[in-house]
């Protein structure tokens, strides 16, 4: 390549010193390894069904109406 397109020889040979590098690196990770679902607790559950049912009492059933044609 140096004879033939004139490139210069110190370019050429740090240029394969990447590429050895870069061969020998591992691949890149998935994204989906980062994120991984959290065990859940039993006392978060139980405190959101609580607070579920607190908000609930106070409720007036929804009317349903019929659709007029």
């Amino acid at each position: 390549m140096c004879d033939e397109n004139n490139f210069d020889e110190s370019r050429i040979k740090s240029g394969i010193a990447k590429l050895g590098k870069a061969k020998q690196k591992s691949a890149q990770v998935r994204l989906d390894t980062f994120f991984k679902a959290a065990p859940s607790s039993k006392s978060s559950t139980l405190k959101r069904k609580a607070e579920d049912a607190k908000a609930g009492k106070g409720k007036k059933p929804v009317k349903k109406t019929k659709a007029k044609k």
